[in-house]
């Protein structure tokens, strides 16, 4: 599958930082742990948590500790309870968040069967104060959580090392019917392969195909993986299909991204075009905030 330097550049940046567990605007639930010296990732955190939670007397500390004034008295504190619970309903079955800096504060994407955007702007006068919520967006479709869920896992594969742990992975994500129609040994095989093209990648792409989700590694050696998912819960891998055939574009070659030549490597992606903010956290610490572009 042919594709352009462009296109697996900008992939790489944000699929391979994150085999790093960075997080580029981008956040999860096990790692959404915003910075106190940031207004906007402190205001993230306390937006979170009140709407993970259906305790009124937290929703009423929300509106005292973190909103602002003005905000308040426009709708008044009940109808404020009923909006934040409103919101915490909406949101209710979000498996991941995404965070993304926009003008005046931060857009949060709670990420599920229906994603929803709530965007979230802070007071001019006290940037400590959010100014208002409100849903900017919803959107329905797309594989949904569990078919995303073996796809994470098949991208993650460059990080799983020794024969036990890949087998681990195929007891956890590959259909019965699937394990059973390879021999051990074959199963074995493929599933080293797949860790070979994933952990020398320097981008990854992933498109949807009539044939199933193919996976593409792209790095000194470029590789498709086609997975087919079971559309019924819980979405096993039914199909793990290794091409190797693929040509690469001149240029389209990368290597990977670490945390030692994090900042170069997004330099270089800045002088290619990219452009926009990159937010990253380490061991719940910012280690990169910096706009490019």
């Amino acid at each position: 599958m042919a594709q352009s330097a462009t296109l697996a550049k900008s992939l790489s940046v944000a699929t391979y930082i994150g085999f790093l567990s960075l997080s580029i605007l981008t956040t999860s639930r096990a790692s959404a742990q915003p910075s106190g010296e940031s207004p906007e990732m402190r205001a993230v955190q306390a937006v979170e948590a009140v709407l993970q939670t259906r305790d009124e007397a937290v929703r009423r500390a929300f509106i005292t500790d973190h909103l602002d004034g003005d905000y308040v008295a426009s709708m008044g504190e009940v109808a404020m309870l009923e909006h934040l619970a409103d919101l915490g309903r909406v949101v209710e079955n979000s498996d991941g968040l995404d965070v993304e800096r926009a003008p005046g504060g931060v857009r949060m994407t709670f990420v599920g069967a229906t994603s929803t955007t709530i965007g979230v702007e802070l007071s001019e006068r006290d940037p400590s104060r959010i100014a208002s919520l409100t849903i900017l967006s919803q959107r329905t479709g797309g594989p949904g959580p569990g078919i995303e869920r073996r796809v994470q896992a098949v991208e993650g594969l460059g990080r799983v090392t020794g024969d036990e742990a890949l087998m681990a992975f195929a007891e956890e994500h590959l259909a019965p019917n699937f394990r059973a129609s390879l021999r051990p040994d074959q199963l074995v095989q493929l599933l080293r392969d797949v860790h070979v093209y994933a952990a020398t990648a320097g981008g990854i792409s992933i498109e949807g195909s009539p044939e199933g989700i193919r996976i593409g590694f792209r790095g000194p050696q470029g590789a498709d993986v086609l997975v087919q998912v079971d559309n019924q819960p819980p979405h096993l891998i039914t199909s793990l299909k290794l091409q190797t055939d693929v040509q690469e574009e001149p240029g389209a070659q990368l290597a990977p991204i670490s945390w030692e030549n994090l900042e170069q490597r997004l330099a270089e992606e800045e002088a290619e075009g990219f452009a926009g903010s990159v937010l990253i956290m380490r061991d719940g610490e910012i280690f990169l905030d910096h706009g490019y572009g």
